[in-house]
């Protein structure tokens, strides 16, 4: 479990609050962020992409609880 920051960063570089151990994930991968109630993803740039559901995140996306994100071979499920 990684708690959530208003700002969580995700991705291979030990700046990220989250650091992912997966050749797959860009050295700054994606981010999550608190605003307006809510949870939301952005993919920032990476090389490989980012999904929610097997969807790849093209967007900013909403998170809910029981969504997963995926990057690389890593899966990350949201909870409460």
């Amino acid at each position: 479990m990684f708690p959530l920051e208003p700002s969580t960063r995700l991705g291979r570089s030990s700046r990220n609050t989250v650091v992912l151990d997966d050749s797959f994930a860009s050295s700054d991968h994606a981010v999550i962020t608190r605003r307006d109630g809510a949870w939301w993803l952005s993919d920032q740039g990476s090389t490989n992409g980012t999904y929610v559901n097997d969807t790849p995140v093209r967007d900013e996306v909403r998170l809910a609880p029981s969504d997963v994100i995926r990057i690389g071979e890593i899966r990350l499920q949201v909870s409460r």
